[in-house]
Formats: structure tokens, sequence, C-alpha cells
């Protein structure tokens, strides 16, 4: 028997679906996401949906995955300490963007945060003009200062771009090679690898994510590739990218950029085919996870393919499928911020301790939140608004804070109470009042 096996890692649940090639049998097993490693989840649950059949690894005749590790990493911004290697005159150039706003009027409206600080953005002489003739030749020694001052400011990942690169990439592959002799370890890519057209932006902005990206999404792809290996799986392992189609673990970890909306598109596929099965030709996908909501349009029958996409208030320069993604899904942490507003995500609780129905708070998570929040004030409004906390009234105002949730921190449920002694309704209504 040869069985096909899809894998759908997610920040709160890993889904694994097993097809046999020649019966048609299908089986299905879900397991918790572990999101630490995330590539233990794949593992673990292959392992119980095999046993679960009674097929050993050695049936697996093909292995194909979609993910959201690069998705919630970029949502979320966990990603990896970066740093930028460009042209002289241009480092602001990844803060500055383009005069274009999605909301031309709204003079509130928020910028999604800078990948990479500007004292790591740091600027070497050279340049090519628009024609792609050398204008000022690249200067090796800055490039070598630069990749020593990274090195020492402790980032894991080095980005390169070169203005009108594209026309030339001499430049690019100097500076490339300079730095990988310097820093060896260093995750380190280019714009010509990620993204050789023109729109110095974009082409930034992409080369930027690329490096954001790639500590993580090679760290979960080794994981993922040795478990396997462990595990007795020899098919050759494949990712889903942002356009439905599927590369190698290589190419993955190398461009993970491609990977930014691998679990989503895969999700747009499916539906796509069962929609064809279905005789229906229009249709809107909704695609709701723990961490992002994910909604397509298909018309005709067939999802558009995009050149670029803006995700998460990032315009990404890369084949993918026209997928809207928002950082808000079911175990998505609600919290008031220093305005006094609620606001809900792009951190997520994941699979630990998940989403509020599942009314878990581990040790570990309660010590952290303690140790986080000083006794000082603890707003009433920020605790209700926390999906573990099931009432504000679990608090008093003895176990006050002076900050809203930090990025990904919780807050305690109401079993904590009782360690922090008592406190009259009516100065817990006052605190609310004048803290929120």
């Amino acid at each position: 028997m040869a069985w096909r096996i899809g894998v759908d890692s997610g920040g709160t649940f890993t889904d694994i679906c097993l097809f046999e090639e020649k019966s048609g049998r299908i089986a299905v097993w879900k397991v918790s996401s572990t999101g630490a490693d995330p590539s233990r989840a794949v593992a673990e649950g292959l392992r119980e949906a095999l046993a679960q059949i009674n097929v050993t690894a050695s049936d697996v005749a093909y292995f194909g995955h979609g993910t959201t590790v690069a998705t919630n990493a970029l949502i979320q911004h966990r990603g990896a300490r970066s740093g930028l290697i460009t042209s002289e005159g241009f480092r602001d150039l990844l803060e500055i963007g383009r005069q274009k706003r999605p909301e031309l009027y709204d003079l509130q409206a928020d910028k999604p945060p800078v990948l990479i600080e500007r004292r790591l953005r740091l600027e070497v002489p050279e340049r090519l003009r628009h024609d792609g003739r050398v204008e000022t030749a690249l200067d090796e020694a800055a490039v070598r200062n630069a990749a020593r001052a990274l090195r020492d400011a402790g980032v894991e990942a080095v980005a390169v771009c070169f203005l009108y690169s594209f026309l030339d990439l001499a430049h690019e592959v100097a500076a490339r090679s300079i730095v990988s002799k310097e820093f060896p370890e260093v995750f380190i890519c280019a714009s010509h690898e990620v993204a050789p057209e023109f729109r110095e932006y974009e082409r930034l902005l992409t080369t930027v994510v690329n490096a954001y990206l790639g500590p993580i999404m090679a760290s979960y792809i080794r994981g993922v590739a040795d478990r396997l290996n462990a595990l007795g799986v020899s098919a050759t392992p494949h990712l889903t990218q942002s356009n439905g189609g599927v590369i190698d673990f290589e190419a993955a970890a190398r461009l993970p950029v491609r990977t930014v909306l691998s679990g989503p598109s895969t999700g747009v596929i499916g539906a796509q085919v069962t929609a064809r099965l279905a005789g229906a030709q229009d249709i809107i996908t909704f695609d709701m996870g723990g961490t992002s909501t994910d909604v397509a349009l298909l018309q005709g029958g067939e999802a558009r393919l995009a050149r670029e996409a803006v995700v998460h208030g990032y315009p990404i320069k890369a084949p993918m499928r026209d997928i809207h993604t928002v950082g808000a899904g079911g175990g998505s942490i609600a919290f008031v911020d220093s305005g006094g507003l609620l606001k809900v995500g792009p951190r997520s609780a994941g699979a630990d301790p998940g989403p509020a129905c599942y009314d878990l708070v581990s040790r570990a998570l309660l010590r952290s939140w303690r140790s986080a929040y000083t006794p000082s004030r603890i707003s009433a409004c920020a605790t209700s608004a926390h999906p573990i906390t099931r009432t504000a009234r679990s608090i008093p105002s003895s176990c006050s804070s002076n900050a809203p949730p930090a990025s990904g921190g919780k807050t305690a449920s109401s079993r904590s109470s009782k360690n922090c002694g008592t406190g009259s309704r009516s100065a817990r209504a006052e605190m609310m009042r004048s803290s929120c």
C-alpha cells in the first residue's frame, strides 16, 4: 500500500490527513501544536495517525504539508533579530516606504512595526545607476566592518539589498560573500536571490522579511526533516508555497518568504477543488485558525494569483494567491492599550494555554504572569479583556499592574485570586474608573 500524507501545521492544532492511493481510503488525525517546537507536533501526530490505521512509515509514498509558522511569526512579530546592509543613503527606505497609504484620510492610522531597528540598518558606499552602470564601486572594507558590527550586535540574520542590483548583481554577490566569511553562522540573503525586480521599497522589504523569517523557518524545517527520518519516512518532504504549489525543504529554508501564506494557500486550493466538485464557480473562502483569519475570493472557480500582496501591512513581492490575512483568530489575546482601548491580537494563546474554552493556566504561565506584573495596578478592564480570565472580579485591587498584557504575555485565571488577598467591590470599581 502507498499512502500520501498531508499535514496542516497551525499555531493551535496540527492536522494529519492520510490517503491510500489504490483503495481511496482516507483517515484524519488531529493533535495540539507544540509552540516551542512545531516540528514535534508534526512527528507525534504522524506517528499516532500511522499507528491508528496500522501503517508503517515505509508505506508513506508522499509527504506534503502547509504551515503557518512563517505566517504567525510575521503577524505576531516574532521573527529573528535581523540586520541590513544597504546602499549609502538608503537605510531609512525601510521606514519611509511609499507615500501611498491604506487609509488616505486617517491621521491616526498605525503603520506595522519596522522589522529591523535603525541602528542595525547599516550603509556602505556603492552605487549603480538606473541603467546598471557602476557609479560608485563597492567599498569592501565597509562591508567587512558592517558584517563585524552586526555580528557583535548579536543578529541572527542579515539582508543585503543594493540600489538597482536587479540589473547587475555583482555588488550584492561580493557583499554576500564577505558577510559569509566574517559571520559564517548567520542566515544571509540578498535581494537578487529573493526578488530580482524593480521597485526598490518592495524589493528591500521582501528581502528583509525573508531574513526575518529565515532562522525560524530553517529551524522548523530542519526539525521536521530530522523527525521524519527518525520515524523512517523515506519520501521526499514538500512544503506548500504561497502560490499553492510545493517546493522541497531546501528551497523553503533558503526562501522562507515564499511560504508566508503556505497554510492559507493550502486551504484555498482545497476549497477551489471542493467548489468545483460541488458545481460552484464563485465562492468566498473563510479560514479561521487560532492566530489568523484568512479570506479569499474565487471567481470562475479560480483563486487569483498575484505577483505581490500585502500581508499584515507588509507589501511582499512574491507569487502568492490573493488571500487577505488579519491577525485575529480563535486564540487571539485581548488587552487594553495605553490609551484605554480594547485591542485583540495579533498575539495568540496558541495551543498552550490555548483559547479561553480550554480553561487552562499552567503553573509556568502563572509564575510568568506574577513576575511580569507589579502589585501597583491591575486594571480590571485589562484583566477581563484577556481570553484566559473568566471575570474581572476575580482579581482584587491588591494585585494591580502598571501595564496591559505584554506582547505574548497572558494573565492568570480566577484560580489565582486566592493568593492575592481581598478587595471590596467599590474599590475595584474605583480602580477600573481611574485606570481604564
